[in-house]
């Protein structure tokens, strides 16, 4: 979740809602924002931009034995700028393939910074994630 100025952005990950609410500083719903991304995990505003970090896709999950439970966070694939009215204005992939970007973003130094991770398998061979480095976006 996010502040700016008077309202409070929260990231609503239920099953088929995928949006964002937005409430009064006082805790009044005042708005609900959808759009062309799933399961919202991460929010970072900057010069009145909202980032979001979305889960991974559906259709880009794999469903195979021994695959992490669906309750545990699958790290997102693209990072979605928009407006605090809720208009994208431009989507980040990350451009490395099976390299996705996780459920944090942090403004510093003029740059908004994003970890990144990939699938590798643990000692027992069970899929998991681990961070491979940072992507730094500079502009934002």
């Amino acid at each position: 979740m996010v502040v700016v100025g008077e309202e409070l952005f929260v990231c609503d990950t239920l099953v088929k809602r995928d949006a964002l609410q937005v409430y009064s500083i006082a805790g009044e719903h005042l708005r609900e924002i959808t759009g062309q991304w799933t399961r919202p995990l991460a929010l970072c505003v900057v010069a009145d931009r909202l980032y979001l970090v979305e889960e991974a896709a559906p259709e880009e999950e794999e469903e195979e034995e021994g695959d992490m439970p669906l309750f545990e966070f699958k790290p997102g694939r693209r990072i979605v700028v928009m407006s605090l009215q809720g208009a994208t204005l431009q989507v980040y992939t990350n451009p490395v393939e099976g390299h996705t970007f996780s459920h944090a973003l942090c403004y510093f130094d003029g740059k908004l910074l994003a970890p990144v991770k990939r699938k590798v398998a643990d000692p027992n061979g069970r899929p998991s994630m681990e961070y491979v480095g940072v992507m730094a976006f500079s502009g934002a």
